[in-house]
Parts: structure tokens; sequence; C-alpha cells
């Protein structure tokens, strides 16, 4: 198979890169290995947002006691997933064919560049002029004792029954976020910090000011400047160690120590691509160490914000430079970053 465009992952840039590329007459394909839409929406931010609306009211509710609310609410964790799954399931069971509506071929497999104008594919090889790499990021592997006892993002959104404590080890958004949203639900949290502050991107006052409001509203415990070890399975849960000793027995364990480049698969070393644990290299009109390979959205070594926002800002610059609409380098704006906690 032959395409003038080949995009390797499917996430919100790539729908946004298919509606710049419209009219271009240039045969374009699609290949995901996974569900297609990419993290965003099946597992990332559109779920999270979905989950943190009933989270915020409830816990609105709690603070407005005895300020005009007799009765706080309750949040029922295991209806709201079955409500999210139910929301977003009409949605990612058309994110298919919205590409394919676009003008693209889907392809479904794993994809890995067999030279700068070959990639295979389920075992066959597939050619093109050029390729857009926009395969983004997955969880951060912990290499500990026990990993294989850790859950990640993905398998909390699917997790119907409410566990009754968790360690979450991370404090990014992710670990910050579920803090939130299972405190919500009722459940004992337990954030472990690497460093002796969590959200280490954000203002300083205003992170010291979020902990304490989790810690005195929502009973949430911080353990700072601490490494987990290993975690093991115990006959009442997983037991959390560090070099200082046993943090804790708990249900569940969850990893939001980051995200990393979906990168190895690829084989980009095969077409001349250049890349680092941060990601691909590119430079200022999105262009790799190959001439005809760009890349966008998370999977970009880049210090804007690995945000939604950002991938499909760079995807409506890309689809403008590739139809000739613009010459300029790419200039990102001011980038404003939110995190769903409380508050």
């Amino acid at each position: 198979m032959k395409f003038d465009y080949v995009v390797i992952g499917s996430g919100p840039s790539v729908y946004r890169f298919l509606l710049g590329m419209q009219n271009s007459g240039k045969k374009i394909a699609v290949v995901e290995k996974n569900r297609f839409g990419g993290i965003c929406p099946n597992e990332g931010c559109e779920p999270k947002i979905f989950l943190e609306g009933a989270a915020r009211a409830t816990l609105t509710s709690m603070r407005l006691q005895g300020k005009g609310i007799t009765q706080p609410a309750k949040l029922d964790w295991k209806e709201l997933i079955q409500q999210k799954n139910k929301a977003m399931a009409s949605f990612l069971n058309n994110m298919q064919s919205m590409y394919e509506g676009l003008g693209a071929t889907t392809i479904k497999g794993e994809a890995s560049f067999v030279d700068q104008h070959t990639i295979e594919v389920n075992n066959k090889k597939i050619t093109a002029d050029n390729f857009v790499i926009a395969t983004g990021k997955k969880p951060h592997p912990l290499n500990i004792p026990g990993h294989e006892y850790l859950l990640t993002s993905t398998n909390l959104f699917e997790l119907e029954d409410t566990p009754k404590n968790v360690a979450i080890i991370g404090s990014g958004y992710v670990g910050m976020e579920f803090a939130t949203l299972l405190s919500a639900a009722g459940v004992k949290v337990t954030v472990i910090v690497r460093s002796g502050q969590p959200l280490e991107g954000f203002y300083s006052q205003h992170v010291h000011q979020l902990v304490d409001e989790m810690k005195n509203s929502l009973g949430i415990n911080f353990i700072f400047n601490t490494n987990v070890t290993a975690v093991t399975e115990a006959q009442t849960g997983y037991e959390v160690q560090s070099a200082n000793g046993n943090l804790g027995t708990f249900d569940k364990v969850i990893n939001a120590s980051g995200r990393v480049p979906e990168i190895n698969a690829l084989k980009l070393d095969n077409a001349g691509v250049e890349y680092s644990n941060r990601g691909i290299k590119v430079d200022k009109y999105l262009t790799t160490s190959a001439n005809n390979i760009y890349a966008m959205g998370d999977i970009v070594d880049k210090t804007a914000p690995a945000l939604t926002s950002t991938a499909q800002f760079e995807a409506d610059y890309l689809s403008a430079l590739l139809t000739n609409k613009t010459t300029e380098p790419l200039r990102y704006p001011v980038i404003g970053t939110v995190t769903f906690t409380f508050p």
C-alpha cells in the first residue's frame, strides 16, 4: 500500500490534522494499535472530566453543609463508572468511522519503521512519501518488585468496586486528580510524593494551599520525600515499602508516577529519527531529523505543556504547513494549565 501521508496514532491531534488536510487531494492513512481516538477520549481527559463533574458537586455540597445544605450528596462510584461507560461508548465506537469520514484509510495494528519511507504493520509493508508520528505517551512503568500489582489510570477508569483505602504513587496531574475523585467517593487516600511538593510545575504557594485543603477537608494523607521500593501482596491487601520501612497496607495501589513517550515499538533508528527519553526531537516546523517525517502531540520533546489543546494546536499548524497555508515556524501562544483537584 502506498500513501502520501501515514499518521501513526489516532488521538485528538490526528482528528484536527485530518480536518486541516481535507480537500488537499492527499491519500492519507491512520494507523492505531489500540483504540481509535487515543488516550484522551478513551482513558484520559474526557472520562476524567465526566467523573470530575459528579465529584465536584459532591464535594461542594459537603462544604456547604450547615450553610443551607442539610444533607450533602453521596457519590456512588460504581454507578458513576457505569454512567461514564454508557456516555462514552457510542462516541468511542464511532471514532474510527469519523476518521474514515474525513477521507483517511484506517489501519488497526502496531507500526514500526523499516526505513525512512516504509513501515510494517501486521507483517505488511506500507510505504508513504511522508509520515506523521502522534503516538503520545503511556504510563511510566515502575521497575520495582511487585510492579505487577500496580494499577494505572486506565485500570482506575474501569474500576467499579470502590476500595476502602488506596495508595497513589506520584503527585502530578494524574495522582492529584485521582486523589480528589476517590476521596469524593469516600475512599481513604494516601499520596506518596517523591519530592517535597506535589504538582511541581505549579506555583508553590498555591500548591501548599491545595495540600492543606486536601488534608483538612478531604482527609488525604501525604507522605513526602519518599520513593516506593517494593509492593508485596498481603492477606488484607498490598503492603507498600520504602527505604524507611512499611508505608502501610492498602486495598489498591495506583502508579501515577508520570508518563513516558510511546516510542519503543516504532524502531525510529531504522528511519534516522532522533529521540530521547523525553520524546522525538523536532525543529520549529515539527520536522524530525528525517526530513519527510513529522511529529506532533505528547510524543514531541518540547517545553510546551503536554496537553490535548497543545497537541491540537500543533496539528492545526502542521496541516496548514503541509497544505502551503503557512510558511512560518510554529509559535505557541501563552498556555494556561489547570488540574482538576478541589479546589
